[in-house]
């Protein structure tokens, strides 16, 4: 009889045991994966430097490098370049700004100067190649040619040379700019 019994309670124990363990893997929730088991993450920075003009030539000053914000428009822009959608061109074109933050939603520079050599240009392309994956770049080098000093704090990339889509956008700390200082940009993009 007792037998019966240690034997009953075991079977219970080991019953509650497997239910608790089964209630637990079902309502455990499952990881979303894409169907095609890949996805393409983005990233990159842009990098600002301000060069003083002296009389015996140029200043380097530091480097500053942060990362930059893909717009939402810029994302929609990215599934029209890969669909071929009509209308859609290139990114290439480098604006500065001084304004606030651009953030997923904006669709414009704030502020973006467009007088005295500061005006939306068209950077040169660079293609980075690591391994199998290809990079890009783009660079520009604007030289002020106002009188009075001028502050610049963001820059983006657009695809046209005036409206547009923006596509990345970025930050940076404030750098004053008087006649014939230069402002060296580059906006790098990456994927993988």
């Amino acid at each position: 009889m007792e037998k019966k019994r240690i034997g009953l309670l075991y079977g219970i124990t080991v019953l509650v045991a497997l239910s608790a363990l089964l209630g637990v893997m079902i309502s455990v929730p499952q990881p979303v994966t894409n169907v095609y088991g890949q996805y393409i993450r983005h990233g990159g920075a842009f990098c600002v430097q301000l060069n003083k003009w002296t009389p015996d030539g140029y200043i380097q000053g530091e480097e500053e490098c942060s990362h930059n914000t893909l717009m939402n428009a810029g994302a929609n822009l990215t599934l029209d370049l890969l669909t071929g959608r009509t209308g859609s061109t290139n990114v290439s074109w480098i604006a500065i700004g001084n304004g606030t933050d651009p953030t997923a939603t904006s669709t414009t520079l704030n502020m973006e100067r467009a007088e005295n050599g500061l005006a939306r240009a068209l950077g040169t392309l660079t293609v980075i190649t690591t391994g199998a994956i290809q990079n890009m770049s783009y660079n520009k080098v604007f030289t002020y040619t106002g009188t009075a000093s001028q502050i610049v704090n963001t820059s983006a990339l657009f695809n046209a040379s005036s409206g547009g889509v923006m596509f990345i956008g970025n930050h940076f700390t404030d750098r004053t700019m008087q006649t014939n200082d230069q402002l060296n940009i580059t906006a790098y993009f990456w994927t993988s």
